[in-house]
């Protein structure tokens, strides 16, 4: 794994990337729907609970496969007012 912060505008950023197998052409649009597992046994709940939590918060919430494997998970939020570049506190 490897994560990766940085600020962009206004907007803190969060990605994590893996090297693992990516996500199914056909699991993508619906990863973040509460109770859709992609896995064997799996309840669904985590992905859809992570975009809640993000989206109260004004934030963003995305996946994407990276080339020529692995998946990138990531999430933006709004920094505080006046706290700008550099800065690493995000939007209560």
């Amino acid at each position: 794994l490897r994560i990766e912060t940085r600020t962009s505008g206004e907007r803190a950023l969060v990605a994590i990337h893996d090297l693992g197998r990516g996500l199914p052409h056909a699991d993508r649009e619906r990863i973040f729907d509460g109770f859709f597992s992609g896995k064997p046994g799996g309840n669904g709940i985590g992905l859809a609970l992570c975009k809640s939590i993000v989206s109260r918060h004004r934030g963003d919430i995305w996946a994407q496969n990276r080339e020529p494997f692995g998946t990138t998970f990531a999430f933006s939020l709004p920094l505080c007012q006046g706290h700008g570049q550099g800065s690493n506190r995000a939007a209560p």
